[in-house]
């Protein structure tokens, strides 16, 4: 074995004897192009975009709890959230769904400077009990995305009456548009037109015009 590392050693020595003199005569400018390309793929390895093409800003979701004073008043949210971005970021809306999948959507106009963190309050209407779930809708003015949906599970405590955020399981993905409010009870079941009727109470036919 020591032989093999002897002639392993041996031949090394001859391959760098023989490169020495031709490294040599490489131009000083050769070296420093070689050293910026370097550089540059480092660079390009470090700032990749993700596997969505979009590289995903630091924006994190801390706490949130949705509590209510009475059993049919909408929950009040209040959330903890950190912008860890060297940018400023523009909240545009919340939304959110309770276990029986009653949903509530409110606009928001909250700046969030960059690594700073604050805390967002919001009256969110929507049912009690179960799993549901919070989402935060970013603007960033450096991303190519129109939108950034910051999504972090509820948990139900039925002791307080409450929903407290799972923040170890948010996720963060790019949208293309921002939710839309949930219809009201009216508009999904319309009000009929009145039937026509005769002055003195009795229902017209067209035979009658």
């Amino acid at each position: 074995m020591q032989r093999v590392f002897e002639m392993m050693g041996n031949a090394i020595a001859a391959t760098w004897a023989a490169l020495v003199p031709v490294l040599a005569e490489v131009p000083l400018w050769a070296w420093i192009a070689l050293a910026l390309l370097v550089v540059a793929w480092v660079a390009v390895r470090h700032f990749r975009p993700g596997p969505g093409g979009e590289r995903r800003p630091e924006l994190f979701l801390a706490r949130a709890e949705l509590a209510r004073e009475e059993r049919d008043a909408p929950f009040t949210a209040l959330i903890g959230f950190s912008n860890l971005h060297p940018e400023p970021v523009q909240l545009l809306a919340l939304a959110a769904a309770g276990g029986d999948g009653q949903r509530a959507v409110v606009e928001a106009t909250a700046l969030i400077a960059p690594q700073k963190a604050v805390e967002l309050e919001a009256d969110l209407d929507i049912g009690g009990s179960g799993e549901g779930w919070l989402e935060l809708y970013l603007y960033v003015p450096s991303s190519r995305a129109r939108a950034w949906r910051l999504r972090v599970p509820l948990a139900w405590e039925a002791w307080t009456q409450s929903y407290k955020a799972v923040p170890l399981k948010q996720t963060l993905v790019p949208v293309r548009k921002l939710p839309e409010p949930p219809a009201r009870a009216e508009d999904r079941n319309p009000t009929p037109p009145p039937d026509p009727k005769r002055g003195d109470g009795s229902r017209a036919f067209p035979d009658d015009f």
